[in-house]
């Protein structure tokens, strides 16, 4: 049997990793997406306009993921803040989340909508580059 205490700490500690895989790779598809458009790869030639198009929209997908990021932090701090105003107002040493607070449900919204939206950034970059490289490997030949 596992503790109450124990399975929230143990989704605080999940989320926080959680996010942090997110930024590291939300700015890694930033960074490889924006390299791809101004950069002129050797190898595969010049990216078509289609690609380009796609990348471009890929990126701001990321970038939208890393918005939705610090609202979810930024919401997350608003819910605490007005639960410890509460909390001094009432002199109360323990309280709980208002789980209806529209602070809390649009935390728990950008917790999800930035998982989301990088999940499709993801498929959506692996989908145009891919045939991108099998088509650059077998043009430049052996």
């Amino acid at each position: 049997m596992v503790a109450y205490k124990k399975v929230v700490d143990e989704l605080q500690w999940v989320s926080d990793r959680i996010s942090t895989q997110i930024r590291t790779i939300g700015l890694g598809l930033i960074i490889l997406t924006w390299g791809l458009i101004i950069g002129q790869p050797e190898i595969a030639g010049p990216i078509p306009a289609s690609l380009t198009k796609n990348l471009l929209i890929i990126g701001v997908v990321a970038l939208g993921t890393m918005f939705c990021d610090f609202l979810q932090y930024f919401f997350a701090y608003l819910n605490s803040d007005i639960l410890r105003k509460k909390m001094e107002i009432k002199k109360l040493d323990e309280a709980d989340y208002d789980y209806t607070a529209a602070t809390y449900k649009l935390r728990t919204f950008f917790f999800w909508s930035k998982q989301v939206l990088l999940f499709v950034a993801c498929i959506w970059f692996l989908i145009v580059i891919i045939p991108f490289c099998v088509k650059a490997a077998l043009s430049s030949g052996p």
